[in-house]
């Protein structure tokens, strides 16, 4: 009886102790518009002149850092499929999920501008985020889109959110790094958060 007082005792000493570090770490909230990513890994596989691939669990990890997350989400197309894309679509989710995304699908019709609507999209959750959870201190954005630059200039000065914008530095518009508390530069990680395919080594 002793051995599980004392083990209970111990288990509840560091429930406290992980709370506390929790109340007294760095609070972000993470937004990928992932629309924007793919269109600048395409040319990234062009300038590199080989495959490449992120692996987004050492990407959610490298911009975390020691930080404590409320909450990621990856902001995706959804357009009409079926057969191998589908299944492609699904296991992308299950991937993300695992990496600490919730993905967020936008359907689309034939026509339409799936920038824009993805940019809407993500620039609402950032507002009503910043209004309704005072406890976040950083939001991390990861595009380059220079119309997400007078949100980022906006969640900065009227609700002094620390804003870091996590991309690639010739694919980010130079209005949305000025607006940035801070930019990240993925091509300076390119090598850290690369998927490794052991299958092919």
């Amino acid at each position: 009886m002793d051995a599980l007082l004392q083990s209970l005792q111990l288990l509840a000493n560091n429930m406290k102790e992980l709370c506390r570090k929790q109340a007294e770490s760095e609070k972000v909230v993470l937004f990928m518009d992932n629309s924007n990513l793919y269109g600048s890994l395409a040319r990234l596989r062009q300038d590199i002149g080989r495959k490449y691939r992120i692996d987004y669990q050492k990407l959610y990890r490298k911009l975390i850092d020691e930080r404590f997350c409320i909450n990621a989400s990856c902001y995706c197309s959804e357009w009409e499929i079926d057969g191998d894309q589908k299944l492609k679509r699904d296991s992308f989710q299950v991937m993300m999920q695992k990496a600490g995304f919730q993905v967020i699908r936008l359907p689309q019709r034939a026509g339409s501008v799936r920038e824009k609507g993805l940019d809407t999209s993500v620039v609402r959750d950032m507002m009503t985020m910043a209004r309704d959870c005072p406890r976040a201190d950083t939001f991390i954005l990861i595009a380059g889109d220079g119309d997400y630059s007078d949100t980022v200039s906006e969640l900065r000065h009227k609700y002094g959110l620390k804003v870091e914008v996590a991309f690639f530095m010739a694919e980010t518009a130079n209005t949305l790094k000025e607006a940035a508390f801070k930019f990240i530069d993925l091509d300076s990680m390119v090598t850290q958060i690369q998927l490794v395919d052991h299958n092919s080594e």
